[in-house]
């Protein structure tokens, strides 16, 4: 009976140490870098403020991005898994929207470009570890981006340009899974509100107003150290 005990206690003790050796995947200190496509959806008003008069355009771009990210991570007893991450996106992504008819300068129509870039980013996962290979987590966080708004110069207007640094937020679910005690692979989707942008053009009174919506769908690899 004690024998058969003892064999059981040694099962057990590997059964906990195979699992505690994939468990380390993204546990404790860890760092990575990726690639992803985005969809972002720009959306632009441009009102005249004394009149009311507005015209709206929008578009949506397709970019490729590249991403690094470190972050810090901690699975429970209860296999519920929490971290925190900083990660950064580049390069800047820009469009140009259709033409919009005037405003204030009645007649012509304007093409105006815009852009948007991540700076930093910092999200919470919330997950959960299926067993010893697969990770699943939702992605809450923010964004410190740069979103603007370029006006060229046009039948004689003058040129009219405007940049804003704010914060947005973030959504987004993700999946991993181990390659071995260290190294694992990642793919994730998630959905950025980016900040957004009031701008002032004091020469024709002529308010713009800029929303960025993006989906991002991405892979990556990282190491936990």
């Amino acid at each position: 009976m004690n024998k058969n005990l003892l064999k059981l206690s040694f099962v057990c003790m590997g059964t906990m140490l195979v699992w505690n050796a994939h468990a380390i995947i993204r546990d404790q200190a860890y760092l990575g870098a990726g690639v992803a496509a985005t969809f972002d959806d720009y959306k632009l008003n441009a009102t005249n403020r004394t009149a009311g008069a507005s015209s709206k355009v929008s578009t949506t771009d397709t970019s490729a991005l590249g991403d690094v990210f470190i972050g810090y991570g901690y699975t429970f007893d209860t296999q519920f898994y929490l971290a925190a991450e900083l990660g950064t996106y580049f390069p800047r992504r820009s469009a140009t929207l259709p033409p919009r008819p005037g405003v204030t300068v009645l007649g012509p129509r304007f093409i105006d470009h815009v852009n948007v870039q991540d700076y930093l980013t910092g999200d919470l996962l919330l997950g959960r570890r299926c067993n010893q290979d697969w990770l699943t987590y939702l992605r809450l966080g923010l964004v410190y981006d740069n979103v603007g708004v370029y006006q060229p110069s046009q039948l004689g207007t003058g040129s009219f340009r405007k940049n804003k640094h704010g914060v947005g937020e973030r959504v987004g679910v993700g999946l991993n899974y181990a390659l071995n005690d260290h190294w694992g692979i990642g793919a994730d989707y998630y959905y950025t509100f980016h900040s957004k942008l009031n701008a002032t053009w004091p020469a024709y009174n002529l308010n713009f107003s800029e929303k960025i919506g993006s989906n991002f769908i991405g892979l990556s690899i990282f190491y936990s150290l």
